[in-house]
């Protein structure tokens, strides 16, 4: 009962929605939704008994269908622009609460302001928040893999520590590990603490031992390095290094080694070890002009499409009577020789078609031929003007061709039956042509699946030899 009720409201609101409609259509431009006069008479030229009640119901119906997809289009792109009006709005400027914590897990796409000095940078991170690092007997192990990559970390643009051109980069922090690290420098003036090199105040060849402390923990070590300043390079890649920095900060959060607490939450740090000035955002969203492009192409093409429906039926009526109207004139030269008059003739096949409708078919010349059948015994009308009103209905050539001969020989016996003959026979080559054609049209399409497979056939084959080339 329950679901009873429910459908009879869905069937009231549907019906709500097409009185709208309808009310809107009537105060829209005819040709948006569909040219009524071009869809009329389509429909009157494929369905000649058709009442005008009927047509007019197909019309707007049509109309209608016309009407609801493209409303469907438009309010996909209202959705898609408010969404993103909205979403805007409540981002503001994208500052985000510098004093929040955030848990283990949690994903932020950020855009990252770094100042240096006269030298800023926005960087779009994506920041997943890493699980708090433990304080166990780990401790030792993460030292020593610290120690491991501490050479690399450091080096910066340099080849090696014996070969100093540019500077240095020396984290308070290993990303990976949390390793708190502590530099200290023996000529500041040359090397400072934070990896800034002075090529005015280090002279070529000067050596600079660097120790630096590593602490996690309760757990410390200490290592020494000796770095000997070179010949400085051409310039200083500072976006380079501010880019480093940032990813070095972004690596920290990840690995958890800013988690604090028992909560082991996370605060974004506003300034990195080596001076950088952070501010972060959120990413503002994406204007989604890629989804509003795409529904509008749908909307143009709902709008290119309106008359398709029955131009397509009325294409493939016209293709049916090509095709079945050599058959029914053979029947009728047929009848016609054997002694029978046209009328009887045309009358025979019909009702041959009726008798075996159900077995063979529903076929669309005939059926116009039903229609004309009828009207001739409903209200007298002769085959000759049923013929000229299903030529002007067609606009087949072949049909009006065949009218003519009929209206001109209808009483010259033999000299009728030859020419429905010749007829006959020129319909059937044009029948002909038309299953050629139709084939090639076929071949046409089939092109572009089987390039498609050539070229699936050709990387199978070649794959394997080009992985052997470059093995």
């Amino acid at each position: 009962m329950f679901g009873h009720k429910k459908q009879n409201h869905k069937s009231k609101m549907a019906t709500r929605m097409d009185e709208i409609l309808l009310k809107l259509m009537k105060h829209l431009p005819d040709f948006l939704t569909g040219d009524s006069a071009l869809l009329k008479d389509t429909y009157q030229s494929l369905h000649y008994s058709a009442s005008p009640s009927q047509i007019d119901e197909y019309v707007t119906s049509a109309k209608l269908s016309n009407l609801k997809a493209s409303m469907l289009i438009l309010s996909i792109i209202l959705i898609i622009i408010i969404h993103y009006i909205i979403t805007l709005a409540l981002s503001g400027d994208g500052s985000l609460d510098m004093s929040k914590t955030y848990q283990a897990g949690d994903v932020l796409d950020t855009v990252i302001e770094a100042d240096y000095e006269d030298k800023r940078m926005e960087l779009q991170k994506s920041l997943i928040v890493g699980e708090q690092i433990p304080d166990t007997s780990e401790e030792h192990a993460l030292i020593a893999e610290t120690k491991k990559r501490l050479v690399k970390m450091i080096l910066g643009n340099n080849q090696s520590l014996s070969q100093i051109k540019d500077n240095l980069m020396l984290p308070n922090r290993d990303p990976q590990t949390g390793v708190e690290l502590n530099w200290m420098t023996s000529d500041a003036d040359a090397i400072s603490a934070d990896g800034n090199v002075n090529f005015i105040n280090g002279q070529e060849d000067t050596d600079v031992n660097l120790d630096v402390m590593l602490s996690i923990g309760s757990s410390t070590d200490t290592v020494s390095y000796k770095a000997t300043l070179r010949k400085p390079s051409a310039s200083y890649d500072i976006t380079s290094a501010i880019e480093k920095s940032v990813d070095s900060v972004v690596d920290c959060i990840a690995s958890g080694a800013l988690s604090k607490g028992k909560n082991g939450t996370t605060t974004l740090p506003t300034e990195t070890a080596d001076g950088l000035s952070l501010k972060w955002k959120q990413v503002k969203p994406t204007a989604p002009i890629l989804e509003v492009s795409v529904m509008c192409f749908i909307l143009v093409a709902i709008f290119f499409s309106r008359h398709k429906k029955i131009c397509n039926e009325a294409a493939r009526s016209r293709d049916a009577m090509l095709s079945d109207f050599p058959d029914f004139l053979s029947k009728l030269v047929l009848l016609v020789g054997a002694g029978m008059v046209v009328t009887s003739a045309f009358h025979r096949v019909v009702d041959s078609y009726i008798r075996y409708r159900d077995v063979m078919g529903r076929r669309y010349l005939y059926e116009q031929f039903v229609g004309m059948q009828d009207r001739m015994n409903s209200s007298n009308t002769s085959l000759i003007g049923e013929f000229d009103e299903l030529a002007k209905r067609s606009c087949l050539r072949e049909i009006m061709r065949f009218s003519s001969v009929l209206s001109d020989n209808l009483g010259k016996g033999t000299a009728l039956v030859d020419k429905l003959e010749r007829e006959s026979n020129l319909l059937f080559e044009v029948k002909k042509t038309l299953i050629e054609e139709k084939g090639k049209i076929a071949e046409t399409k089939l092109t572009g699946p089987m390039a498609l497979e050539l070229i699936v056939i050709m990387a199978i084959t070649v794959a394997p030899a080009l992985l052997d080339m470059s093995m």
